[in-house]
């Protein structure tokens, strides 16, 4: 897993509402913290940015 910044993790987790982007699943439902993944890849040249 990849190091995601705290305050990265937390603007991304409100973007989200706290809730899988995907399903939608809530994190408040789940026994295991989500995962922050990259759009595209950092093995193929991603970045760990929000985009605005």
């Amino acid at each position: 897993m990849s190091y995601v910044p705290a305050t990265l993790r937390r603007v991304v987790t409100q973007r989200a509402g706290d809730e899988c982007e995907y399903c939608r699943f809530p994190q408040t439902a789940s026994l295991f913290t989500f995962e922050m993944e990259h759009i595209i890849a950092e093995k193929h040249d991603g970045i760990t940015v929000v985009e605005t």
